[in-house]
């Protein structure tokens, strides 16, 4: 658990590759890739920054298990808090991310 304001943030230890390529194919979904003609290069479109904050949200909604004991529209819950800790819980998704263990988390 994750202490927050007011109580406790859980969240998972680990996600399954399905879970990680649906965090990923949010940011891919606004890649636009053409190969230039007459060349070896491709040439990239625009890209909607907007794609980063929804990339966030999907990894809120993929590892958040509760908040406070509650389990449904967990985002708008995690949303509302102090950015502090939607900033504490973020740092606890990235740092699984990258392999470390909750109890290294302090969890």
């Amino acid at each position: 658990m994750l202490e927050v304001s007011g109580g406790e943030a859980e969240v998972k230890e680990w996600i399954t590759g399905g879970e990680a390529e649906q965090i990923q194919s949010v940011l891919y979904s606004g890649i636009e890739v053409k190969p230039a003609m007459g060349s070896r290069s491709v040439d990239f479109g625009k890209f909607d920054p907007s794609l980063i904050e929804k990339q966030a949200h999907k990894e809120l909604e993929i590892f958040l298990v509760s908040l406070n004991g509650k389990t449904e529209n967990l985002l708008t819950e995690v949303l509302a808090l102090p950015e502090a800790d939607y900033q504490a819980i973020k740092d606890a998704i990235t740092s699984l991310r990258a392999g470390k263990k909750k109890e290294e988390l302090g969890q």
